[in-house]
């Protein structure tokens, strides 16, 4: 009797994964640009932080990592 339920309910996350990881990744990926934040220096998305003046890295990497974000917000799993 479950198994509709768990199905609809994979599917949705799926899908809504999909949807809002690659919109969170465009929203927040910031610019590519060359920085000393990796050792070695290289190319990586910089943001505008939280005080408006400085940028750090952005944790939105790639779409599957975006994907990964949405699922544990949703789910509200954590990381431990």
């Amino acid at each position: 009797k479950s198994l509709l339920n768990l199905n609809v309910l994979v599917v949705a996350l799926a899908f809504c994964g999909t949807l809002f990881g690659t919109l969170i990744f465009w929203l927040e990926k910031g610019e590519w640009k060359y920085t000393t934040y990796t050792d070695p220096p290289s190319y990586m998305y910089m943001r505008i932080s939280a005080d408006g003046l400085t940028e750090e890295p952005s944790p939105f990497t790639s779409i599957p990592a975006s994907f990964w974000w949405f699922i544990v917000t949703v789910t509200t799993v954590g990381y431990g």
